[in-house]
């Protein structure tokens, strides 16, 4: 699990809480960055007193061990920090697979071309194609989906979160208005949570009203994707631009040349192999 060492150092945790609270709050990161859901704990006294290394010293300690954690509506408790770090986890394994199966790609590109029987041409030729299909999953897989599967409105009012679910609005009290007339709670992702919470704040102290700040933020998403989004909203806190509107947009734009277009590339020419392949072979599919 990554530490941002800047951001604990500089935290009301490192400078309010006892050494008992600390020990039992780092515990608890740990232990959720394991879990499944990952960045979740079961909401279970007992069970937080003994993984938390507090064991009857819990109710102590409990209110700086918990701080950053917010009850879901599956029951269990998110620390959306956590639970951020395990998305970008995610998303850097996701890019190792795609290297991996390039590379198998790629050999078994050679091997079809050095190939002298038609059984093992045959062969290569399905196993091409099952890895150029693993590949396209890889890139268009969603990168939050193992960690937000079951991550759902906060219920809490500690680290609540502002900005529009996937089916309707989290407010700010934790409480959801169902946005697809079924009465279900909306999901709360906690990379979109940071992308509302950071991003609104921007565009709110430029003049922008929390519904037109919440409309130019849902459209990048929509336009741009949620994490190439982020990573701007993240860059914008830092540079502090005069018009962030504008800043924004010319970063996502910049990002999504940076590496969209590469992305797709890389899989058009795996398809088109992996078609010539099985044309060659007498298209088997």
């Amino acid at each position: 699990m990554p530490l941002d060492v800047l951001r604990l150092r500089d935290s009301d945790l490192s400078t309010v809480a006892t050494g008992d609270e600390f020990k039992a709050a780092v515990l608890l990161w740990c232990i959720a960055w394991h879990q499944i859901p990952a960045g979740s704990v079961p909401n279970d006294e007992r069970w937080l007193a003994r993984h938390s290394g507090a064991g009857a010293k819990w109710k102590k300690v409990r209110t700086e061990a918990l701080r950053g954690f917010v009850e879901c509506s599956d029951g269990r408790l998110y620390h959306q920090v956590v639970a951020v770090k395990a998305i970008e986890s995610w998303a850097k394994k996701q890019e190792q697979r795609a290297k991996t199966l390039k590379a198998r790609i790629a050999g078994i590109n050679k091997r079809l071309t050095e190939s002298v029987t038609d059984d093992e041409k045959t062969h290569l030729q399905g196993l091409l194609h099952t890895l150029s299909q693993g590949l396209s999953q890889a890139y268009s897989a969603s990168v939050t989906k193992p960690v937000t599967d079951r991550v759902t409105a906060s219920k809490g009012t500690e680290g609540t979160v502002k900005g529009q679910g996937r089916e309707g609005t989290v407010k700010g009290n934790g409480t959801t208005s169902p946005g697809n007339g079924s009465g279900a709670k909306s999901p709360v992702d906690p990379a979109k949570a940071e992308i509302w919470k950071t991003g609104r704040a921007i565009l709110e102290r430029q003049g922008a009203t929390q519904e037109g700040a919440g409309t130019f933020l849902g459209k990048l998403c929509k336009d741009f994707g949620q994490m190439l989004v982020l990573d701007a909203v993240r860059d914008c806190a830092a540079a502090s631009p005069v018009e962030a509107k504008a800043w924004l947009t010319a970063r996502c734009q910049e990002r999504r040349a940076q590496s969209g277009n590469k992305s797709s590339a890389i899989e058009a020419r795996n398809r088109a192999n992996a078609e010539a392949a099985l044309r060659e072979g007498g298209g088997h599919d």
